[in-house]
């Protein structure tokens, strides 16, 4: 009672809470400058590495590797090849997709297959590409000279009716 008589209304109102996740994060940059001004490194209690004012000697090499990861540098950190190397090209996005890799490997299945049946991997049977070629090349430009779908599998060397007609 007498803690709160000496205290007017509006510090008689309690304080929301704050939302979760958000208190977390608010004590561990408390955490974080506290031990900073102390001297200590902000990740763990132990005391600030020589060449850093945030990081202990094991939280820096940590820091260091990860933002040469990053960078994609070569060597170990403060080496020539560290500072000065030529950062390694980059990968993301030369590699084919799924759809496209299953494709792809598909088709050198296939062409294998031919080959020791026998067949030339050019020949119209081989993929869906080759048989688009090979009907494009004999297809008629008129009306007139049209052919029927099994005169014009013939020509173009399509062995089965299931592999002309996609194309």
């Amino acid at each position: 009672m007498i803690r709160d008589g000496q205290r007017s209304e509006e510090e008689q109102i309690p304080r929301e809470p704050l939302p979760p996740g958000v208190a977390h994060l608010a004590a561990a940059l408390r955490y974080q400058e506290r031990n900073i001004a102390a001297g200590l490194c902000s990740v763990c209690p132990e005391p600030l590495d020589r060449n850093s004012v945030r990081y202990c000697t094991k939280h820096l090499a940590m820091a260091r590797t990860k933002s040469a990861r990053q960078r994609g540098a070569k060597g170990e950190p403060g080496s020539r090849e560290f500072l000065y190397g030529e950062p390694s090209e980059s990968t993301h996005g030369r590699q084919p997709g799924t759809l496209a890799s299953i494709a792809m490997n598909r088709e050198k299945a296939t062409r294998a297959l031919l080959g020791e049946l026998g067949v030339k991997p050019e020949h119209a049977a081989v993929s869906l590409n080759a048989a688009i070629e090979a009907l494009a090349r004999i297809m008629p430009r008129r009306k007139a000279d049209a052919l029927t779908q099994a005169e014009l599998f013939d020509k173009a060397g399509v062995i089965s009716k299931t592999t002309g007609q996609k194309p």
